[in-house]
């Protein structure tokens, strides 16, 4: 099941397989929203200034989307998809190794998200994107001992592990991005080291 299906996001979306030129009309689309988001609210935004801003026409925007939500959730889960591809074919090998990637994909796109998020604080940060961190998963599974738990126990430990990340990247965010990607990396995986055992 894909990340935007547990959320029944795909219900209401344009699913058939998309042509070259059909995904580069799509990317114009989205492109436009996140012009406009950085001036308004997402509530203020009609389907008519994202078309003008695409320089395209109605009946092309519902051939591809059936809502201006639709066009958001696409903006975020083409974000989060990048992100997904980068640190997939990273060279990495440690937890550490993959979160630098992740941080610093995030980190270059700050100043852009920040104007956005400045008229839509929550948009970044929301249950679609908490979805979509899971499918970083199978990429670190790996590096527990995960084959310990049952299936509830690995269902808790992946919320806890994305849950935990989703916080610390918000949290981040709202300081301005002040620390480096390596900094931040070393931080959230140094969390795995310091557990302190009781005295006998």
């Amino acid at each position: 099941m894909r990340a935007l299906d547990t959320l029944g996001f795909m219900a209401g979306s344009k699913t058939a397989p998309l042509t070259e030129r059909g995904l580069a009309t799509r990317k114009k689309f989205t492109l436009a929203l996140a012009d406009l988001l950085c001036s308004y609210s997402v509530s203020e935004i009609t389907v008519k200034e994202i078309v003008v801003r695409a320089h395209s026409t109605r009946q092309t925007f519902y051939r591809y989307f059936t809502s201006k939500e639709d066009v958001l959730h696409a903006l975020l889960a083409d974000l989060y998809d990048e992100c997904y591809d980068r640190v997939l074919n990273s060279s990495g090998t440690t937890f550490e190794d993959y979160l630098v990637v992740y941080f610093s994909f995030w980190r270059e796109r700050y100043s852009r998200l920040r104007a956005i998020m400045q008229h839509n604080p929550h948009w970044l940060f929301n249950e679609v994107a908490y979805t979509y961190n899971r499918r970083f998963y199978p990429k670190i599974k790996g590096l527990w001992a995960t084959e310990l738990l049952d299936e509830q126990g690995e269902q808790y430990f992946q919320n806890f592990i994305f849950g935990g990340l989703a916080h610390v990247h918000a949290t981040w965010f709202a300081q301005g991005c002040a620390q480096s990607p390596e900094d931040m990396a070393h931080y959230v995986a140094q969390c795995w080291t310091i557990y302190k055992q009781p005295d006998e």
